[in-house]
């Protein structure tokens, strides 16, 4: 993993891959055509069950759950996610969301669509 993917497992021990995707990274669903590069950063939730797939990346299956960093940061305490109503086990609880979320304020990331300093 890098420093730009989490690991985060939600209470019923379902684990995902948390992807920090900033503007100009590269993009990697453009083979499928599914996403552009954002203008301001994101994060993208892939279910880790999927690793060693070959139906999928290294990340795992994409669970169509892709935020900004900013509306993250602001999700309401106490409440959990769902990242595809489709799919049941795909949701997070309130303690993997505050887990997501103290990960990216410790990146300083710069959520008006700049580079941190650090990059």
């Amino acid at each position: 993993m890098t420093d730009d993917v989490l690991r985060v497992t939600n209470s019923e021990g379902r684990s995902f891959n948390v992807k920090l995707v900033r503007p100009g990274d590269p993009d990697l669903h453009s083979e499928r055509g599914l996403w552009q590069n954002p203008t301001k950063p994101v994060v993208e939730f892939y279910d880790a069950i999927y690793e060693s797939d070959p139906r999928f990346g290294p990340l795992g299956q994409f669970t169509a759950g892709r935020y900004y960093i900013a509306d993250l940061l602001e999700h309401p305490r106490g409440m959990g996610l769902v990242l595809h109503g489709g799919v049941s086990a795909w949701r997070l609880d309130e303690a993997a969301i505050i887990e997501v979320q103290e990960w990216l304020r410790a990146r300083c990331i710069d959520v008006s669509g700049g580079r941190d300093p650090g990059r």
